[in-house]
């Protein structure tokens, strides 16, 4: 449970980002008005998750996740908890198939599958 907390506090930051970033080309869709309500939706929905996450990983855990480190080549998170403290490395392009791996999940509401 842990591990699946501390990948959802370093990915669903990262998603909400995603959708702030597309939203500005929705108003080239006919229907614009629904792909802009299917966002804002979605949206909601990964910031109440994020927040519950957090509440979880501060209260519950007493454990915090903070981004220390970016270069090209990898990401470092710093992991403290009341029990250890350690480092978490990722490349980009593992971030990049996390991300894209829960943004399959919300938007197909859980029929995420691991072979596609």
């Amino acid at each position: 449970m842990r591990d699946q907390l501390i990948l959802d506090a370093i990915i669903l930051p990262l998603l909400l980002i995603v959708c702030k970033k597309n939203a500005p080309f929705l108003s080239h869709f006919k229907f614009d008005y629904l792909y802009e309500e299917g966002l804002t939706n979605l949206s909601s929905t990964i910031q109440t998750d994020l927040l519950a996450t957090k509440r979880v990983m501060y209260q519950e855990e007493k454990m915090t996740v903070k981004k220390i480190q970016q270069t090209p080549e990898k990401v470092t998170y710093q992991i403290d908890s009341t029990t250890e403290k350690k480092m978490l490395h990722f490349t980009p392009a593992e971030l990049k198939a996390l991300t894209e791996r829960y943004l399959c999940y919300y938007l197909f509401k859980g029929d995420d599958q691991d072979d596609q």
